[in-house]
């Protein structure tokens, strides 16, 4: 038998990684890792750990594994993600959830503000690290090139999160067709656990713990259920919902002037339009 995983979600973050992981999940026969971002493949996080660890995070009895860390395609500050990969599965299926650009970044923004906090205003933070960290993982050609130096295109599917949110039972029968498993298979709607609304109401300092490295080990040993249960208790307990700034226009169009050449090679490569993005 071939060692897990089978496919990896791997990601753009802020663009329904959670939601289709979840949903996957809910198929016969699809096991999803217990941690939904194992972040193994990053060496400066859980790659350490080695291989066993890794293989324990995933479901026995499932004909097909996968996992979704949207950190894979955050290359210009996890660097060899992509070879670690090919030389565990060469044939490994990935999956890449896009979104328009604009928006992502703006959403990434908030969630770093959220769990992070410490970040300058919008149209500042051009200027940090930081900043060009949450600009760089809205060019989609530049984090999937990394993949595509490595493995072939046909193990490669794109999703545009406009699809996945307004036809979301056509684009999981094409995720199922393209993973090998029945794609007549119906998924329910699961709850938008990692919503901005959902983190807004998690106290920042539970993020913050929640991120942690030392805690990784102990999330991987609990149920999903159960760390579920641990963020609602969080929210009802402390739940003054909290704000991150909101985004001026004047940013927005930077951020598209930004990454306008990206776009234009990403749907080069693709061939697709993504007629409804901003960019």
């Amino acid at each position: 038998m071939l060692k897990p995983p089978d496919f990896i979600i791997i990601g753009a973050m802020r663009a329904g990684t959670t939601s289709l992981a979840e949903r996957l999940a809910r198929h016969p026969e699809i096991g999803m890792s217990r941690l939904k971002e194992t972040d193994f493949f990053i060496e400066e996080k859980n790659f350490s750990r080695g291989y066993k660890w890794y293989q324990s995070l995933f479901p026995s009895g499932k004909r097909i594994l996968g996992e979704a860390s949207p950190n894979y395609t955050k290359g210009d500050v996890f660097k060899g993600v992509p070879a670690r990969i090919h030389a565990t599965r060469p044939d490994v299926k990935l999956i890449y959830v896009v979104r328009d650009p604009v928006d992502r970044f703006c959403s990434h923004y908030a969630h770093s503000c959220l769990v992070h906090g410490g970040l300058s205003a919008p149209e500042e933070v051009f200027n940090e690290r930081e900043g060009a960290h949450v600009l760089a993982s809205s060019m989609y050609y530049r984090q999937v090139s990394a993949f595509l130096e490595v493995f072939a295109q046909s193990q490669l599917e794109i999703i545009d999160f406009d699809d996945l949110v307004s036809a979301p039972d056509m684009i999981l029968a094409d995720i199922c067709t393209f993973l090998g498993v029945d794609s007549t298979r119906e998924f329910a709607s699961g709850e938008k656990t990692n919503s901005a609304e959902a983190l807004a109401m998690t106290p920042a300092w539970a993020l913050r713990i929640s991120q942690h490295q030392a805690v990784t080990g102990l999330k991987a040993a609990m149920p999903a259920s159960f760390r579920s249960s641990m963020k609602h208790m969080l929210s009802r307990a402390f739940g003054a919902q909290r704000e991150a700034p909101p985004i001026p226009q004047d940013t927005r169009e930077r951020v598209r002037d930004a990454v306008a050449d990206d776009v234009s090679r990403f749907r080069e490569l693709t061939g697709r339009a993504f007629a409804n993005w901003s960019v």
